[in-house]
Order: C-alpha cells, then structure tokens, then sequence
C-alpha cells in the first residue's frame, strides 16, 4: 500500500467512465478497506484520533458530494470526489494498518527502500534523457539552464517529483542517522543535484532550512563540516539562479503586471487573486470539489483565465470547501504539529531530529504546496498526511518497535 502510494499512477490499470484512471494504488486502498470491514471487531485503534479523523473526513466527503450534485460541470466534480473518496479511506486504512499489523520500523523500510530507487531513476533521468514513466514530448525535447534533462520518475511533473523526495527526505535520514550517517551525506547530494536539474525554486529553498537544521543536529565535525559545505552550495545557487527575477525587478520598478504572464511567479500570484475573487463570489462556502477548472474558464471578472487548477494547497481547500471546513483542515494541522511535542520526552537524540524535521516539513507546507498544480491528486501527499497523524503516537506509545 504504501509502495503504491509513493508510484502512484505511474503504476498499471484501468479506466472507468466516470471515475477516471483506476491504477493499483485506488485498487489496493479498496480491497484493504473491505479487509478492515471484515474484521472491524478485532482492530484497535486510538479512539480519539481515529474517530477524530473519521468526522472531519465525512463532513469533507459529504460537502464534495453536496457538490456534485449542484456542480455546473459533474463530470468533474465526480472524479474530484472520488479522488477525495479515496484517499481520505487510505489514511484510514493506514492508521488501522499501522496500529494492528505492521510496525512503523517496517513502514520506514519500504519509504527508505523506495526512495533510493527514485533517487537512482532521477539521475538516470537527467544524465540520460530516457524517461521510464513519461510518454509525453514536453521535457524530452527541452534541456534546463544546467544544459541537463528534468527528472520526472514517475510523475509527469518535474515540481511534483521532488516534492515527492523532499516529504519522504526525513523519514529517509532518520533511517540512515544511526549507523550509516554518510548515507545520508550522499542521498542528500543526489537530492541537491535533482533539485537544481528540476529548476524548482520553493523545493530548493525548503530542502535548504531542512538541511541546515540537520546539519545543526550532528555536532560531530567529520560529518557538520561536508554538510554546511553541500549547504552552502545550495544557497549559491539558489541566490544566483532561482530568484523569481521577474517579479523582483517589475517590483522595484514600482510596476508589477498581474495581467498574463508567462514568468511562473507571476501566473501563481495571479492564480492567488483569481482564487480569492472566485471565494468571495461563492459567499466564503466554497464552490465544491472538482469545479475549480470550471469557474476559471467562465469567470469574466478573473485577470489571467486559463483554466486548470488554482496551484496552491491551502487555497484549493479553501475555495472548494468553503472557509468552515478550510478552518477545521488548520486546526486539525495546527493539533498535528502540537503532537510532535509529546516526542519531546523521549530522549533520544534521532528521535530528536526526526521531531524537528518533521514539524519543519509541516511549517514548510504553505510554500509546498504551491510547488504542484493540485497536491490533494498526488497520493504520496496522503502519505505523507498519513504518517505525521500515526507518527506521534506509533513512537511514543511502540517507541521500542523502532531501532
């Protein structure tokens, strides 16, 4: 399940009218959830964080329903449901998984495991030019400023790829921080090298404060020296060649245009806009799931149409849902992130920097999520969601499972 989440719909399967793409990661979180059905009696689970999640996510599935219904385009609004439908029941699935049948020491295997392999298909990638997953024209025919290929592995968006590395990243280097520190060393220069190959400026800078605070935890010289070293790289080449240059210089010209735009900055702030005036039209309840693309292409009063998705994590939530439940999503982030400081007590200093590199990941999230078109399609986001709601309590309830 978890392996299936990370490869998402690069994985084989089937179309069904109505429902979009049914790859094996939708088919797999639906025959677990009949699994858990069937044994409903004998699982156990944190009542109150379990059940907790299972309201907010039936009041979030029941507005997505409502939605369709009245949507001026059901067709997607129905795949947009389904698509919430889906993975809502994967956390579920996963926190009754992880708390009854495998470990979280297990779980952490499979992610570091899979995450060595896309870093090794990365750089593939970007040396050769030959994608293993993407059967599109778009980046195979285009090089980067490095004179390099984008890595993809198996996405179609470069931006969500190492979005995909950088949420697994401390997972990863908790693993190799007990025994095999320089691991982490090298997966962290692989993971710099794809990130400047990917051109994604947000991704870079939060890999950066990531980095800094795990170089701050290893107080041992040998390994602190050649991390601020591979820092230190990161920021020159972040100051040098991904400042969004094209609105700092409008901005200090006293002359930014927020009309069409072909710079990425600007098309995001415009996005932004667009999405405030399409919540302010549906009276802050929101517009519903799926109907986002909709609203965009028949909106006279919006600066840039285009049409597509709104390119911000949080706004997303908040124009499809309404400010009531946009509300709920942050007090229920805001709840996660105050969970990490029950960790606080075991003392252990991996645990120690894996709390830290968690909670910075969570801070980092309304940068991050303005990395991919729509992260709440991607299921390795419903992992990650997944893991920082188990997290807490696996380690501090089974903190001896772990090594």
């Amino acid at each position: 399940m978890v392996t299936s989440a990370i490869w998402g719909a690069s994985l084989p399967g089937f179309t069904v009218p109505g429902l979009g793409y049914i790859y094996l990661y939708r088919i797999i979180v639906l025959l677990l959830a009949v699994l858990v059905l069937l044994n409903y009696r004998k699982i156990r689970v944190n009542k109150k964080i379990f059940t907790t999640f299972c309201i907010i996510s039936i009041c979030f599935l029941l507005h997505a329903l409502s939605s369709f219904f009245f949507s001026p385009d059901p067709n997607q609004a129905l795949l947009k449901v389904f698509n919430y439908f889906i993975n809502l029941l994967f956390i579920i699935v996963f926190m009754v998984f992880v708390n009854n049948y495998v470990s979280l020491k297990y779980v952490f295997k499979v992610i570091t495991f899979n995450y060595i392999i896309l870093l090794c298909i990365g750089l593939y990638e970007i040396l050769t030019g030959h994608y293993l997953f993407y059967k599109g024209v778009v980046f195979s025919n285009r090089l980067n400023s490095l004179s390099l290929n984008y890595p993809l592995g198996p996405m179609n968006n470069t931006n969500d790829f190492v979005l995909l590395l950088l949420l697994l990243l401390p997972i990863t280097i908790y693993y190799f921080n007990n025994k095999f520190k320089v691991f982490n060393i090298i997966i962290n220069l692989c993971f710099l090298f794809i990130i400047l190959n990917s051109e994604s400026r947000i991704t870079l800078f939060s890999w950066l404060l990531i980095f800094i605070v795990y170089s701050i935890y290893n107080k041992n010289k040998t390994i602190f020296i050649p991390l601020l070293i591979i820092a230190l790289i990161g920021v020159i080449f972040f100051t040098y060649n991904y400042i969004p240059t094209d609105i700092l210089n409008q901005y200090y010209k006293g002359n930014i245009d927020f009309g069409f735009s072909e710079g990425s900055g600007e098309t995001r702030l415009n996005l932004i806009k667009n999405g405030f005036i399409i919540l302010i039209n549906s009276a802050f309840l929101g517009i519903g799931a799926g109907n986002i693309n909709y609203f965009m292409l028949n909106n006279s009063n919006l600066i840039f149409v285009n049409g597509g998705s709104i390119h911000n994590l949080f706004l997303e939530i908040l124009v499809e849902f309404g400010l009531p439940l946009f509300v709920v999503f942050i007090f229920g982030l805001i709840m996660i992130y105050k969970s990490f400081n029950a960790l606080s007590r075991i003392n252990n200093k991996r645990t120690s920097l894996f709390r830290v590199l968690i909670k910075t990941t969570i801070l980092l999230l309304p940068l991050l999520g303005t990395v991919s078109s729509s992260l709440t399609t991607l299921p390795f986001f419903w992992l990650y969601f997944g893991l920082i709601i188990v997290i807490p309590y696996c380690l501090k309830v089974k903190y001896k499972e772990l090594w």
